[in-house]
């Protein structure tokens, strides 16, 4: 018997009303997704995964782990204890003074008091959205246990989401404080616009490498979040979606399955990178993402600048359901301030930076693009880590030159060896 099928009609019904996700990600482990909890913790909700270590039915051991960027903020210093456990993979165990026995019921009924969730108290959760279509299923008594059939609805989920979805946690969202520039804040609303309309519709940002499209990306997942718009944020990584999908059905199969996964999630953004290699230029995959969007799954998606129209051209459904946002470049100003800020976070920096030194990283930083942030703080990088390599306290344009030098031969030589892109100009 599955995890998922022990779980007895109570918790069943619980976890339904309050839109609380649950899988098992793994043999031996059961998660709850977005489980509300008490008004002493930093966060309204965390995920919960209980880990089932020693098999036995009444006298199983688990162990408990929580969002390790949930902190308790309450006077009860034993309760305290609790939440000072080791941080592993996004996640934070639980450390009871003794170890917990039982079964699965005795072990959630514990994890969920110790949060202090409203869930036990059978409180009215909130009704601002429509519970998902797999979770309006008919209970049975308080005191009965749910049948297969019930406890099949309500949790069974496929694990494509749980194998490439990313959860980002508004400390994730916050870990890079740069600010976003007049342009890219323009993009960002924009693509804020698309997501808030009924049925919303598909931004995709476009742009070349290091451009800031997944900056954007986050900067807007995270004001959803802090404004309480989604209750959580799911990023995939669609090369890693489609990697040994050898034949285009089986790609366009987990791309269905994963986005059939979304639909089953209320209130969740889900941010896919590299859409433009999960999508091709299938129209099974246009006519997928169309149905999604109709059914209301919010979906933020990130392209290469160089093909993101292409794959549009031959979907005028999608084409009308998507927003298409070349992410813009920086001003030579704004450029300047970015590696102002980045010399001002490395300790490790030269005491001394001759004052033309700056303006040569930015004229030299713009290979592939006008105004490309990540190419200027890259150059601007490998010039520190010359410095560091020839342990000299100084560095000026000489530097600069010497390095975008032979960055460039490297680039020509590429250049030369590669195979020709959609969109190249025709070579003679």
């Amino acid at each position: 018997m599955s995890l998922l099928q022990q779980l007895d009609g109570r918790l069943t019904k619980l976890f339904a009303q309050w839109q609380v996700h649950v899988f098992e990600p793994r043999e031996h482990m059961i998660q709850c997704n977005a489980v509300n909890v008490g008004t002493d913790f930093t966060k309204p909700r965390t995920n919960l995964l209980l880990r089932q270590r020693q098999a036995g039915g009444a006298s199983a051991r688990w162990e408990i782990f929580i969002d390790d960027d949930i902190e308790y903020r309450g006077n009860d210093a034993r309760k305290r204890q609790l939440f000072q456990g080791a941080h592993r993979r996004r996640w934070q165990m639980l450390t009871p003074p003794q170890s917990v026995r039982g079964d699965l019921n005795h072990a959630l009924r514990l994890a969920l008091a110790w949060l202090a969730s409203p869930l036990l108290n059978q409180q009215s959760p909130p009704a601002d959205t429509p519970l998902p279509r797999q979770q309006q299923v008919q209970h049975h008594g308080e005191d009965e246990a749910a049948d297969p059939e019930t406890m099949r609805l309500a949790g069974d989920f496929s694990t494509l989401l749980a194998a490439y979805g990313e959860p980002l946690t508004q400390k994730r969202l916050r870990s890079n404080p740069g600010e976003l520039s007049a342009g890219q804040r323009e993009t960002a609303d924009l693509a804020a616009v698309s997501l808030l309309a009924r049925p919303p519709l598909l931004p995709v940002l476009s742009g070349a490498s290091g451009m800031g499209k997944t900056f954007i990306a986050h900067r807007v997942a995270g004001e959803f979040l802090r404004r309480g718009l989604v209750q959580q944020v799911l990023e995939v990584q669609a090369a890693e979606l489609v990697c040994g999908a050898v034949l285009w059905p089986d790609r366009d199969d987990r791309f269905r399955r994963l986005l059939n996964e979304a639909r089953q999630l209320p209130r969740t953004l889900l941010i896919i990178e590299q859409l433009d290699l999960a999508m091709g230029r299938s129209p099974a995959v246009a006519s997928i993402l169309c149905n999604a969007l109709d059914a209301g799954v919010m979906l933020l998606g990130i392209a290469r600048a160089e093909v993101a129209p292409g794959w549009l051209a031959h979907s005028k459904s999608l084409e009308h359901r998507s927003r298409i946002l070349p992410v813009p470049g920086l001003c030579r100003f704004e450029l300047q301030a970015l590696v102002h800020a980045r010399l001002a976070e490395l300790a490790e920096a030269p005491h001394t930076v001759n004052p033309q030194t700056l303006s040569v990283v930015i004229q030299q930083g713009h290979r592939h693009g006008e105004g490309n942030p990540g190419e200027v703080v890259r150059l601007f990088n490998e010039v520190l880590a010359i410095s560091r390599w020839r342990q000299s306290d100084a560095i000026g344009p000489d530097d600069v030159y010497f390095l975008a030098e032979q960055v460039g031969k490297v680039d020509a030589f590429n250049e030369q060896g590669r195979e020709p892109r959609e969109g190249d100009p025709e070579r003679s």
